[in-house]
């Protein structure tokens, strides 16, 4: 079956404990093929639908796939540097994208709702689709494909940025990046966050972030979602009365769910974890919100380390240019 969108999700180590609630959002977009690499066997004990491919693989053979598409030694240490690696994949996997008209990549701390509903009609006038790196597509032609090789004169390359072990934020941020290189490149890049529950992972509530100009801003606030049959919709407050609103898909960032979901096509979603289905009135809106009060102290952790890691990044950047002269 031809697909008319491939996306990857390399995913090493152990699989998220809701695997089986994001493969089944999968499913629903039967438009898109989903593939994933992983070296955890954890996914035979699910039904995977038929357009999600597992391929299982070492890190350490993924890693060597990916060095042979290239005359230079990659640096590819551990998972959480694929960030950089992402906006190659149509480079370096063309035996996967062949007939497709975009391909992209997600990550899965996610929950799928419609996912071409919410992409634009004239979606041929855009050569990438989102900013942020947890869902992106981009337009499958060699252009494109290869454009991660376009970084201005002055700051870093893909090839300074894939040989050296520190995470520069690639798929996202930063003057070498690809969101930057498509606008240096009079590329066009569709707003798809806008359609986008991305969860404000400062919080212990659920409240929706918004990514507009390069910024997150608050959006709306204590909200539960509601996922059924490949439909995900948001319930909030407003003036005592409860407010819908669909969703291409939930980011549930940094923040730990427990799945006690019997039903992966129908299913609840509060703070901090999967239910079992329940109707949304205002009753038992205000019964699950009231959970939600309090600091969520382990955001000081995350901070930390990201004040640590962007440190580290500026200092690499420098040590990089200053040796290019």
């Amino acid at each position: 079956m031809n697909y008319d969108y491939v996306i990857f999700s390399p995913y090493f180590g152990k699989l998220p404990n809701y695997f089986n609630l994001w493969a089944n959002s999968c499913s629903y977009n039967k438009k898109i093929k989903f593939i994933v690499f992983t070296d955890d066997k954890s996914y035979m004990n699910f039904n995977i639908p038929n357009n999600v491919f597992i391929e299982f693989i070492s890190f350490k053979d993924f890693k060597r796939k990916i060095n042979s598409k290239f005359d230079f030694e990659i640096s590819l240490e551990s998972p959480y540097k694929l960030c950089d690696f992402k906006p190659i994949y149509g480079y370096v996997f063309p035996e996967y994208i062949k007939k497709c008209k975009f391909w992209g990549y997600c990550d899965m701390d996610i929950i799928f709702g419609d996912i071409c509903k919410f992409l634009p009609e004239n979606i041929f006038s855009f050569d990438k689709i989102s900013f942020l790196g947890h869902f992106c597509l981009y337009r499958n032609n060699r252009k494109i494909n290869e454009m991660f090789m376009n970084s201005p004169k002055g700051t870093l390359n893909y090839v300074d940025i894939l040989s050296n072990k520190q995470h520069f934020g690639f798929d996202e941020i930063g003057k070498y990046g690809i969101n930057n290189i498509f606008k240096l490149n009079n590329l066009k890049v569709y707003n798809y966050e806008i359609n986008v529950a991305d969860i404000n992972c400062r919080k212990k509530r659920m409240n929706v972030i918004e990514y507009n100009n390069g910024q997150f801003i608050n959006h709306k606030e204590n909200v539960v979602f509601n996922y059924n049959c490949g439909k995900l919709l948001a319930y909030f407050n407003i003036n005592s009365e409860i407010n819908i609103k669909e969703y291409a898909y939930i980011h549930l960032q940094k923040r730990k769910m427990v799945n006690l979901a019997k039903n992966s096509d129908k299913f609840t979603i509060t703070y901090d974890s999967f239910i079992n289905y329940i109707d949304i009135d205002i009753e038992n809106y205000s019964s699950l919100i009231s959970k939600q009060t309090g600091f969520d102290f382990t955001w000081l952790k995350f901070k930390k380390k990201a004040i640590k890691n962007r440190l580290k990044r500026y200092c690499t950047i420098q040590k990089i240019l200053r040796k290019k002269g």
